[in-house]
This record gives structure tokens, sequence and C-alpha cells, in this order.
């Protein structure tokens, strides 16, 4: 908690709520305290003025619980971790667990972590598909894992726990985006009902593009910017 921006505002729906009451929980990702986020329509966001860079990293953890109480099966598929968006015209959201409806031609479908940019023109998935009715590739649940997202104007990069998941050619810088906002725990709509069922810690932006070897050293608790890392 003394380490989070006073940049971040704390959001039910369109109400912004007291910071004081941001719901910090023992059982952190180091031994420390970690936001928990029940699904109930909660989330964390940034403004525009904290977006304006060309490439950018995004790190956090997420201990990712599943199915809200409460809430019918289908929810478990529209959980973002986080999002990007410029409300309708471009967006980049991670979702620990996405499942198609219809396998596709060769008997694939999308079951497991998706990272999704959207622009008028193209949409570009970051998923690994699975033979319908084999095991999915979703992010386990109750435990914690490290995602990062790397936008370097050259290439969408998506990292889990240190190693590359996804990734693919894509020649557009982030400010390109025009993003409005950023959401941690909130769908494309920050307006709509929020469904994260999740403990979140250690999340950061940077406004440059993170390689390899310091998302490793993000994923091991470690300074990326500390030379002697």
């Amino acid at each position: 908690p003394d380490n989070m921006s006073s940049h971040v505002e704390y959001c039910r729906g369109e109400t912004i709520l007291d910071p004081a009451t941001i719901p910090w929980v023992d059982g952190g990702v180091f031994g420390g305290k970690a936001v928990q986020l029940k699904g109930g329509g909660d989330y964390l966001r940034l403004w525009r003025n904290q977006l304006k860079m060309n490439t950018m990293t995004f790190s956090g953890w997420i201990n990712w619980r599943g199915l809200t109480e409460g809430l019918p099966e289908e929810t478990l598929y529209q959980q973002h971790f986080f999002s990007f968006s410029s409300r309708d015209k471009y967006w980049l959201t991670f979702l620990p667990h996405s499942r198609g409806e219809e396998p596709d031609e060769n008997g694939l479908i999308r079951d497991g972590v998706l990272t999704q940019f959207y622009r008028p023109d193209a949409v570009t998935n970051q998923e690994k598909l699975c033979l319908d009715g084999v095991e999915s590739n979703a992010l386990p649940q109750n435990e914690w894992h490290h995602v990062a997202l790397v936008m370097d104007g050259q290439t969408l990069t998506t990292y889990i726990d240190g190693e590359i998941w996804v990734q693919e050619s894509m020649l557009v810088h982030f400010i390109e985006m025009e993003p409005r906002y950023f959401t941690l725990g909130g769908t494309l709509d920050p307006w709509g009902d929020t469904t994260l069922n999740a403990l979140v810690d250690e999340v950061y932006l940077y406004n440059f593009a993170l390689d390899a070897d310091q998302i490793r050293l993000l994923n091991a608790g470690l300074d990326p910017m500390d030379p002697e890392a």
C-alpha cells in the first residue's frame, strides 16, 4: 500500500471510492499485502495523462480465484485482468481464461489465456488453441502467476511466469491507440459489470519496452533496472 501511485483511482461502477478503502489483504506474492477484488464491480483505474507513451510494458502478479460466487458460469470466461481502452476505437486486454463457443475447421477452440488487441481494421488474438474438449490453457487458479505484456512498436509479446507465451509482429505504437484509460480488474467498459475474482499484487506500468531478461528479473521479484540484479 505504501508504494501505490497517487494517480490510481479505486472505483465501483461510475463511483470513485476513497482510496483508504482499497481492500488490502495479507498473502501477497512476496509475503506482503495484495489487493483483493471479489468480482463485485470494483476495479482500479488510471486515466490518459499517465498513458502518454510510445512503447509500454505491463507487469503484474495475479492469484486468480476463478468463478465469482453467485454469478453464472459464463462469467468465468469474461474476466479481464487488465485493459487499455479508448472506448470503441481501440483496446488491449488480457483474460486469464477465455473460451470460444464453437471449434474452428480444425476442431480447435479458444480455451485459455487470451491477449486481444482490437482496432477497427483488425483484431489480433494471442492465444494457444486447444482441441475441443481437451485440457484448457487457462491460467491456473488459486496460485500466483506473473503476467507481462510488452508493446514496442514492432511486436506484441505476452509473458507468463517469465517466459514468452505468444509473440506476434504488430507495427503499432502504444500512443496510436490514444488510450483513454487503464483498468485493473475491470472490463473494456469500466462502467459495466466487473467480474474479476482475484488477488493482484506488484503491478507496474513502464513507458518503455523491457526485454526478455528484464521480464525474467521481474518474475524473480528483482528490480529490472538494477545493473547488479
